[in-house]
């Protein structure tokens, strides 16, 4: 069954790509650029949401941490998929921290690796 999936980044290619994959696989999909749109979005479906994938790097200073606190503190069973370029692992430990449930390179996304979109559906279809 598809899941009802929230996609943040700044970046229009990285959208249009999670679109793409995530809705061959029968996935619906809401998507933003923004940090203040995703929270609106967030607030105004109630839980309507079960996954939300989101860039590290997002608009106005605003980081993909803060959103994934945010969003587990308007629903405390929203899975979050993190995109990020960095391979620091400190990164993803403190993420892991305040709700982060994946973590994914979109530079190798860039690349189509079968493997990463693998990944990515995977993130996703077991949350």
């Amino acid at each position: 069954m598809g899941k009802t999936v929230l996609v943040v980044s700044d970046d229009e290619q990285i959208r249009r790509l999670v679109g793409r994959i995530l809705g061959r696989f029968g996935h619906s999909m809401t998507m933003t650029g923004g940090y203040d749109d995703a929270i609106e979005r967030l607030r105004r479906s109630g839980g309507g949401f079960d996954v939300l994938v989101t860039d590290l790097e997002l608009d106005l200073g605003r980081n993909g941490a803060e959103l994934v606190a945010a969003a587990k503190a308007l629903d405390p069973y929203i899975r979050t998929v993190l995109f990020t370029g960095s391979a620091q692992p400190d990164i993803y430990a403190r993420f892991r921290q305040i709700g982060l449930d994946w973590k994914i390179l979109h530079s190798i996304v860039y690349k189509g690796r079968s493997d990463v979109v693998t990944e990515l559906v995977k993130a996703v279809e077991d949350s």
